[in-house]
């Protein structure tokens, strides 16, 4: 190969790879707000609290170093945002099919909801206060 030819060859290579965080990012987090959406639409946000937040915050973080042109970055958080969309969707799912809820006071009845101690099972109050201390450890 001639070295003008062989110039051009590595040239149009590092421009294609140059261009490949882009394209990746713009699959991966396509899939993950689709992914994202589906989740919501589930109402994973209620039955799925944790894992729902965690993949709106990695979708809003990959977003971010795209704007940065973290490409790489970027997409690796718009694969954990992706994967933890799917698991509260099955979260969802599956307390769906067993009828559980999250937010377990609207099981509860008005008056549990109101004392959430029960009758007799709140926490002694202290006696006496704690003395109080300077800052050599003796009493004032």
């Amino acid at each position: 190969m001639t070295r003008p030819l062989l110039f051009g060859l590595l040239s149009a290579v590092a421009a294609l790879a140059a261009g490949c965080g882009p394209v990746q990012y713009i699959t991966k987090v396509g899939d993950a707000s689709n992914a994202h959406a589906q989740a919501e639409r589930e109402d994973a946000q209620n039955s799925a609290p944790y894992e729902f937040t965690a993949a709106s915050e990695y979708l809003k973080k990959a977003r971010e170093e795209a704007g940065r042109s973290q490409f790489d970055t970027a997409v690796a958080y718009s694969a954990r945002a992706e994967e933890m969309s799917h698991k509260a969707r099955a979260i969802s799912r599956e307390n769906r099919v067993q009828g559980k809820t999250a937010d377990k006071t609207a099981e509860k009845s008005p008056a549990a909801v109101a004392d959430p101690f029960g009758a007799g099972d709140a926490p002694e109050a202290a006696e006496e206060p704690a003395p109080v201390r300077n800052r050599r450890g003796r009493q004032k």
